[in-house]
């Protein structure tokens, strides 16, 4: 889970610690999925932040939103349908 926002992080940390788990596995078959908490994450932000992680070679992301998703959060997380 890379909540940036509790550790006083901006977005690329969340890049950042993705490409290092990515570097970190051991086996080919092991896929990364980052785990992002987007209640406090604007729809401007969640799209960098997908965009960074589709390039990294993640194979999805977890998503955590408390009870808070606005409907344009939601609209651009299905743009991401690659993201799994």
């Amino acid at each position: 889970m890379l909540y940036h926002h509790f550790y006083n992080e901006n977005i690329d940390w969340i890049t950042f610690c993705t490409k290092q788990c990515l570097s970190d596995v051991k086996y080919k078959n092991q896929e990364i999925h980052p785990g992002i908490y987007i209640a406090n994450i604007s729809p401007n932000e969640l799209s960098q932040i997908l965009d960074n992680i589709s390039k990294t070679g993640a194979k999805g992301v977890s998503i955590f939103s408390g009870n808070e998703i606005s409907d344009e959060q939601f609209s651009i997380l299905g743009s991401y349908k690659d993201l799994k």
